[in-house]
């Protein structure tokens, strides 16, 4: 007699970030990442299929042994910063189950596998002529200083440095701030967070050559800047426009 299917047989397997898993799923995840999971699992319920969220530090070497005996129906690559030391052998462990894989990483990090990745360049194109259109001229992008920019922030730069070019306005360093963070909900971590900002942005926002627009590196930072902008006398609603990014604005 032939062997039942598994349950994993019938389930896709959504790979994601350790850090955004166990306790911290739900609160410690950026929310555009927790739209993208909701999505992710939505679709694959509407389909008639399981689910089943597993961290990359779950998928050691034991993790991969059991995927190659009872491999998923499929699995999704989830975010982009996976922390895996082997995708070569996660890859190897599919391939031989005939799994299918798809991924919102950068393609390099997945070859050979579908990607869907968004177009950043075009995006952070669209959003600079939409403030230039009503007059900024003196655009500033702040965000966390970071070691090393992903992709993805390359990209986004060269969208807006394309749109500036051809408006023939200026293209400013960006102002990188360290230990900045998003969407902070404790009422003294945010006032803190917002008159450290407040430091780094008196210049641009007062000085000779003030700013016109801030473009953050996303929407979870708009409120401590919008804040950081009044403690300099600066009116978000009058004297600078701000810009986020990722449309997660109303979880904000």
């Amino acid at each position: 007699a032939g062997s039942r299917p598994s349950l994993l047989s019938r389930t896709v397997t959504v790979l994601i970030a350790s850090g955004f898993s166990g306790s911290d799923f739900a609160h410690g995840r950026p929310a555009w990442l927790g739209a993208t999971h909701q999505a992710i699992a939505e679709t694959i319920m509407r389909a008639g299929y399981g689910t089943l969220f597993v961290s990359d530090s779950q998928l050691g070497a034991h993790g991969i042994g059991q995927i190659e005996i009872d491999p998923p129906l499929g699995l999704v690559v989830a975010h982009s910063g996976s922390g895996l030391e082997t995708p070569g052998k996660l890859l190897r462990a599919l391939h031989i189950g005939n799994v299918p894989v798809v991924t919102t990483a950068d393609h390099y990090e997945w070859p050979g596998c579908d990607t869907v990745i968004s177009d950043h360049d075009q995006g952070s194109y669209d959003l600079t002529r939409w403030l230039i259109d009503r007059g900024a001229r003196r655009l500033l992008r702040c965000r966390p200083k970071l070691d090393r920019l992903p992709l993805w922030l390359v990209r986004r730069d060269a969208g807006l440095v394309r749109a500036l070019a051809e408006a023939g306005l200026p293209v400013l360093p960006p102002l990188e701030v360290p230990k900045l963070e998003e969407v902070i909900t404790e009422p003294d971590a945010f006032e803190q967070m917002s008159r450290l900002l407040a430091g780094y942005l008196a210049q641009p926002l007062k000085g000779p050559d003030r700013v016109d627009a801030i473009l953050t590196l996303s929407d979870g930072f708009i409120s401590e800047v919008a804040r950081a902008c009044r403690h300099v006398g600066a009116d978000p609603r009058k004297d600078v426009l701000l810009a986020g990014y990722d449309h997660y604005w109303t979880e904000c």
